[in-house]
C-alpha cells in the first residue's frame, strides 16, 4: 500500500506546481474514488489544491440521485463540487464518443473559470492494457499503440494519469483498506459499450487459451510504443513543415521529405493529419502517403468537413465549400501604385495576386467564359506545368481585344510591353 502512495506522491512531485489549482475527474466509482483519496492524503505534502469535477452522463435513472450524493460526499470533505449534466441520448452507436467529446469540453470550461493546472484522472494499468489491445486490433501505427500517457493535453486541457502503472487489484486493495465505499456503475458490465465487451468476455477468454494474464505485457508494448515515439520525435524535431496558408485551406510541400525513411515520413504525416483534423485514420493515413510518395496527380479525400488532395508530393487540405467568388475583389490600377508581381499557383492559393498590364483597357473573365480553343490551351499548358488540377478553372484570367494577355496560375509573364497599369485581386477572409 505504502508504494501506492509512494507512486502518487512521487507523480505529483514531479509534475504539480506548488500552490496551483488542479481538478479531478470523479464519478464516484472504485478507481476515482481511490484516487481522490490518494490526492487528499498527499495534496498536504506537496501543498496544491483540488477541485472536483463530475459527469452525470444520464445514462440510468438513478445518475442524478447519485450527483446529488456524491456533492455532498464532496463538499463535507471541503472541496469545490462542478457538476455537468449531459442530455439523454438514446440508440445512438457513437454513445462513448459523443459522451468523451462533452467531458472533454466541460473540462475545458472548468480549466478556464477556476485557473487549473491540470486535471487528474483515474485511469489505471488495466485501463492500459485494454486501450493497447483494442489499438493493436484497430491496426495502429506501432508508436500510437499506448493511447493514454501519464501527461498528455486536449487543446489547452493538461491531463494527469498517476495511476498508469498501478492494477486494478492495487486499487481495489486501498478502498478495502481505507473502508472506502464506492459506486457500482451497472453501465461498466452493459456490453453495448465495446470496454464491457472487452473487459467481461474478451480479456477472460484470451486469457484462458493463452493460460496466462496478457496484461502486464500490453503494458510493456505500450511503454516500448511510447519509447518510439519519443525517439521518433527527438529525431525529427528539427524536421519543420510549415503549412502554407490560404482562403482555400492549407497546403504541405510534402516531397521535401523525399530523403527520408517511409517510417520517418508516416511519423511526420500523423502529426500533420492530428494537426488539421484532430484524430487519425489510420487506413486514411496510409492512403494517402502512398500517393505522396508515388507524386500520383489530384488524387482526392474525404475527412470530417474538409477535402484532402495529394498532387504530385503536395498535401491539400482544402474546404468542402468555398465562397471565395462572393469575398474576392479585383481592380485594375495605375502603375504608380505598382507593387510586388505576385502571379501563379501558389500566390492565387494564398489570396492575393499582383501583375502588371500593358493597358487599364484589360477583362477580367473566367475560366467558363473562354472559347474552347483558349480553354484547351490553357489545360494543356497547366498539365505541363503542374498546376494543381483542382484549382485550374478557379483563378481570373486577363483578356485585352478578346485575347488572353496574361494567365495568372502560371507564375511567368506572358507580355513584353511596358506596364502602365497593375492588376490586384484578393479574397477578403
Amino acid at each position: 500500500m505504502q508504494n501506492l502512495e509512494n507512486t502518487v506522491f512521487n507523480f505529483l512531485r514531479k509534475h504539480c506546481k506548488t500552490g496551483a489549482n488542479y481538478g479531478i475527474g470523479y464519478s464516484g466509482g472504485g478507481d476515482s474514488k481511490a484516487l481522490l483519496h490518494l490526492l487528499i492524503k498527499i495534496s498536504k505534502k506537496v501543498n496544491i489544491n483540488l477541485h472536483v469535477l463530475h459527469v452525470d452522463h444520464s445514462w440510468r435513472e438513478e445518475s442524478k440521485k447519485q450527483a446529488d450524493l456524491l456533492q455532498e460526499e464532496i463538499e463535507a470533505l471541503g472541496l469545490g463540487f462542478y457538476r455537468h449534466t449531459l442530455k439523454k441520448i438514446d440508440g445512438n452507436s457513437n454513445l462513448e464518443d459523443l459522451a468523451r467529446k462533452e467531458r472533454l469540453s466541460f473540462f475545458s470550461l472548468v480549466k478556464q473559470k477556476l485557473g487549473l493546472n491540470g486535471i487528474f484522472l483515474a485511469h489505471h494499468g488495466d485501463d492500459l492494457a485494454e486501450t493497447v489491445l483494442k489499438r493493436t486490433f484497430e491496426g495502429a501505427q506501432l508508436e500510437n499503440l499506448s493511447g493514454m500517457k501519464q501527461v498528455s493535453s486536449y487543446q489547452s486541457v493538461v491531463f494527469f494519469r498517476p495511476l498508469l502503472n498501478i492494477t486494478k487489484k492495487e486499487l481495489k486493495s486501498f478502498l478495502k483498506k481505507n473502508n472506502l465505499f464506492s459506486i457500482d456503475d451497472p453501465t461498466n458490465y452493459d456490453h453495448k459499450f465495446l470496454r464491457a465487451r472487452m473487459r467481461g468476455d474478451l480479456f477472460p477468454l484470451i486469457e484462458k487459451s493463452f493460460g496466462k494474464s496478457i496484461k502486464s505485457n500490453l503494458i510493456k508494448l505500450s511503454e516500448r510504443s511510447d519509447l518510439l515515439d519519443s525517439y521518433l520525435d527527438e529525431k525529427l524535431k528539427d524536421i519543420s513543415l510549415e503549412p502554407i496558408k490560404g482562403p482555400f485551406g492549407h497546403f504541405y510541400e510534402f516531397y521535401k521529405l523525399s530523403n527520408l525513411h517511409s517510417l520517418e515520413k508516416r511519423y511526420v504525416l500523423n502529426k500533420i493529419f492530428k494537426k488539421e483534423v484532430q484524430v487519425t485514420s489510420d487506413s486514411l493515413l496510409m492512403d494517402v502517403l502512398e500517393t505522396l510518395d508515388s507524386k500520383m496527380a489530384n488524387k482526392t479525400f474525404f475527412y470530417k468537413n474538409k477535402a484532402i488532395i495529394s498532387d504530385r508530393g503536395i498535401l491539400f487540405f482544402t474546404y468542402k465549400e468555398e465562397s471565395y467568388k462572393k469575398n474576392s475583389s479585383s481592380a485594375i490600377c495605375e502603375s504608380k501604385f505598382l507593387k510586388d508581381i505576385k502571379i501563379g499557383w501558389r500566390f492565387f492559393w494564398q489570396g492575393e495576386l499582383h501583375c502588371p498590364v500593358p493597358s487599364k483597357s484589360v477583362d477580367i473573365k473566367e475560366f467558363k467564359d473562354l472559347n474552347l480553343l483558349d480553354q484547351r490551351k490553357l489545360l494543356n499548358k497547366w498539365e505541363r506545368q503542374k498546376v494543381p488540377a483542382f484549382i485550374r478553372r478557379k483563378a481570373p484570367i486577363l483578356c485585352q481585344n478578346g485575347k488572353i494577355i496574361q494567365d495568372l496560375l502560371d507564375s511567368k509573364l506572358m507580355f513584353n510591353e511596358p506596364s502602365v497599369s497593375f492588376f490586384e485581386w484578393k479574397i477578403i477572409i
